[in-house]
C-alpha cells in the first residue's frame, strides 16, 4: 500500500458525469461530502486555475474494505429485587472492487492570490454572512475521472440482541439470581455490479477555507478527512475504517463513501 497520505475523497455516487459543470476545479462548495453542493448565488464559472496538472493510469484497479462493530448494554434495577439486562451488537462490513480502463487525474495548486480572489466571490461572502462567519467552504482542487469502469460492491450487516431478566431468589432460599433469557439475531447482505458505464467523477480533492472575522480573509488547509486515494493513484488494497469523517458543522445508500449510522459506545 502506498505510504503517501490520501487526499482524494470517494464521490458519494457513481453518477456525477465527467463533464459536470458543477464539480470542476476551482468550484467552492458548502458540504465536504457532496461535491455538487454549490454555494447559492456564487459565480457559475469559477476562477480558472493558473495551471492544471494532468495524468492518467491505465488498467487501474483497487479493492476497498471496511469493518465496524459496536455494542451497548443497559442494566435496570427495580426495588433491589428485579434486574434486567439488554445488550445489542452490530457488525457492518463493506467491500468494493473497482477496475477502470483509465483513471484520469486533474489537480492544481492554488496560491494565496487565487484563494483571496475565490473567497471574495459575492455569493460566498453572502453565505458567510448568513452563517455568521462560522462555517467553512471547500475548494475543489482535484478530481479523478473513471473511464471504462467495472465495479462490484457488497455489504453485510449482522445484528444481535440478548435480553435477560433476573429475580433475586435469596428470599426463597436460593442464593442466586435466576430468570429467563432471550436472544435474537439477523443478517442482511446486498450487492451490485456492472461491467460498463459512462465516464464519471470517481473522487475529488478539497481545500478547507475557514473565514476569519469579516473582511479578514480565511484560514486555508488541505481537507483529508475521509480521503482514500492519493495523488499517485495507488491501486493497492486499502482498509478504511468507518468514518466519523465530518465535523458537526458540516455534515442514499450509494457508493463507498456514504456514512452508516452505528452504535459506538460500550457501557
Amino acid at each position: 500500500m502506498s505510504s503517501i497520505t490520501p487526499t482524494y475523497i470517494p464521490s458519494p455516487n457513481w453518477d456525477i458525469p465527467a463533464d459536470s459543470d458543477i464539480v470542476v476545479l476551482g468550484r467552492l462548495i458548502k458540504d465536504a461530502k457532496n461535491p455538487e453542493s454549490k454555494i447559492p448565488k456564487s459565480s457559475s464559472s469559477p476562477i480558472p486555475p493558473p495551471k492544471i496538472h494532468e495524468g492518467e493510469k491505465t488498467d487501474w484497479r483497487t479493492n476497498l474494505e471496511r469493518v465496524h462493530s459496536g455494542k451497548i448494554g443497559i442494566w435496570a434495577k427495580c426495588l433491589q429485587a428485579i434486574g434486567g439486562q439488554l445488550s445489542f451488537t452490530q457488525l457492518q462490513s463493506a467491500a468494493e472492487d473497482h477496475e477502470f480502463d483509465v483513471l484520469e487525474t486533474r489537480y492544481f495548486l492554488p496560491e494565496d492570490e487565487y484563494l483571496a480572489q475565490a473567497i471574495n466571490d459575492p455569493g460566498v461572502q453572502a453565505y458567510f454572512q448568513v452563517c455568521n462567519w462560522r462555517k467553512p467552504v471547500y475548494l475543489i482542487t482535484g478530481i479523478k475521472i473513471a473511464r471504462g469502469s467495472k465495479v462490484t460492491s457488497e455489504r453485510n450487516t449482522e445484528r444481535s440482541a440478548q435480553a435477560e431478566i433476573k429475580v433475586d431468589a435469596t428470599g426463597l432460599g436460593v442464593p442466586v439470581e435466576v430468570g429467563p433469557e432471550a436472544a435474537w439475531e439477523s443478517k442482511k447482505k446486498s450487492g451490485i455490479s456492472f461491467a460498463g458505464s459512462t465516464d464519471y467523477i470517481f473522487a475529488y480533492q478539497l481545500m478547507r477555507m475557514k473565514p476569519k472575522r469579516k473582511g479578514a480573509g480565511s484560514t486555508n488547509e488541505s481537507y483529508v478527512r475521509g480521503a482514500v486515494f492519493d495523488k499517485e493513484e495507488s491501486g493497492d488494497a486499502a482498509e478504511v475504517a468507518l468514518r466519523d469523517v465530518y465535523d458537526v458543522e458540516e455534515e442514499t445508500d450509494v457508493g463507498f463513501s456514504d456514512t452508516w449510522e452505528s452504535i459506538e459506545t460500550e457501557q
